[in-house]
């Protein structure tokens, strides 16, 4: 149910029915070496469906606005390697960052039918980008979109114009 919420762009039901199936998941125990294969067996398609399963509940997690931790993505070896730059991207708004690492886990990601998702995210570090250049700036009411424009350059999108922040920035205070 909750991989046909994500593909219906229901995040929030999504997260709501992965986070319940990953708590259906035994915690890991260590097994005697003396298992028969059937058990091991069993272990290793419960583990490729756990590794299934967080694939899709990372990404609606981030749109949440709920980045997983490094170490946490450490644990899982394959997710670390699918999300662990762009989750210390979308958390330092390193915007051009996010932009490469998008570029050369494209076709992984387009595999896992969870690009469009992990795309939508883009507008998250977008927001971590905008909070920083908020705190850093001495009016405390307002914000220049020169301000933005100018951080945007610094984290390494050179082909941005004055267009596409003001439509960013509208999708941000429309979210």
């Amino acid at each position: 149910m909750g991989v046909l919420a994500f593909y219906d762009d229901q995040y929030k039901q999504a997260q709501q029915d992965l986070s319940f199936a990953l708590s259906l998941f035994p915690p890991e125990l260590p097994r005697p070496d003396s298992e028969s294969q059937s058990r091991r067996l069993l272990d290793t398609v419960a583990f490729k469906n756990k590794l299934l399963l967080l694939s899709y509940l990372v990404p609606v997690n981030i749109l949440a606005g709920q980045c997983p931790s490094l170490t946490l993505l450490a644990q899982y070896p394959f997710l670390d390697r699918l999300f662990g730059q762009l989750v210390d991207a979308i958390g330092k708004g390193q915007l051009g960052r996010f932009d490469l690492v998008l570029d050369s886990q494209r076709k992984l990601f387009i595999q896992r039918d969870i690009y469009l998702a992990v795309e939508r995210c883009r507008i998250i570090c977008f927001r971590n980008l905008v909070r920083r250049v908020f705190l850093i700036r001495e009016k405390k009411t307002r914000l220049e979109l020169h301000d933005v424009l100018t951080a945007v350059v610094v984290a390494g999108c050179t082909t941005v114009d004055m267009d596409e922040i003001e439509c960013m920035v509208a999708n941000l205070i429309d979210k």
